[in-house]
């Protein structure tokens, strides 16, 4: 018999997977029928609804389910931005050092590097598409992402005996960075998505990771508007 939340991690997972998917094949439409903020949108609307009703539908009308006793959320406090911080501070470099090797091993076996799908759109959007843009990866992205990937999805494989949590983090962070749908990024996200995840587990809880997040995209738009 499974119990209330042995089946809700298993059926939010589900939902979540389920609107990533459909969040992409709507955006991909979208930005082939000339309306890429639309897709975007609409893609992280999608998201945000699922979470919000599977949290209705398997914690009577309270999202409190979502945040399990050891990965708390709540009003983030003065060391979750100070944790967030240095965090960042440790793994950017990493992060852009990798982006760099890289580049550089396409290059020198004639791969052609590509631009990312969110840059292509940003550049390519006007001043209020960018900040539509902007505002749903600073906010909507973070924390949507790391309610999914660091608490549910998480929780999901240490449930089902994931041999560990340094293995459940390998296998949730792999997740992370193919939904992107970015080969060329996804060294980079799947070495983010396990930073995420031990910042979760070493904190306790995911306010830290989504300040960390929304900080590290906040960096990422700033550099693509330069």
């Amino acid at each position: 018999m499974i119990g209330g939340e042995d089946r809700f991690i298993r059926t939010g997972f589900l939902i979540s997977m389920l609107a990533f998917f459909t969040g992409a094949t709507l955006a991909g439409t979208m930005v082939k029928l000339g309306s890429p903020i639309l897709g975007v949108l609409f893609s992280n609307l999608i998201v945000i609804i699922a979470l919000i009703l599977t949290a209705l539908a398997y914690s009577n009308g309270s999202a409190r389910i979502f945040f399990c006793d050891n990965m708390q959320i709540g009003i983030p406090k003065i060391n979750d931005f100070a944790n967030a911080f240095i965090a960042e501070l440790i793994v950017l470099p990493c992060i852009v050092a990798l982006n760099i090797l890289i580049e550089y091993f396409c290059m020198a076996n004639g791969i052609e590097v590509k631009q990312t799908q969110f840059y292509k759109l940003y550049s390519q959007s006007g001043e209020a598409g960018r900040a539509v843009m902007a505002l749903l990866a600073v906010l909507a992205a973070p924390i949507s992402e790391e309610i999914i990937f660091r608490n549910v999805f998480f929780r999901l494989l240490m449930k089902i005996g994931a041999p560990g949590i340094f293995t459940a983090a390998l296998i949730s962070s792999a997740f992370f960075a193919f939904i992107h749908f970015d080969a060329f990024s996804f060294a980079s996200l799947f070495c983010l998505g396990i930073a995420f995840q031990i910042l979760c587990v070493k904190t306790g809880n995911i306010n830290s990771t989504i300040i960390m997040h929304s900080l590290h995209n906040s960096i990422s738009i700033l550099a693509i508007s330069l």
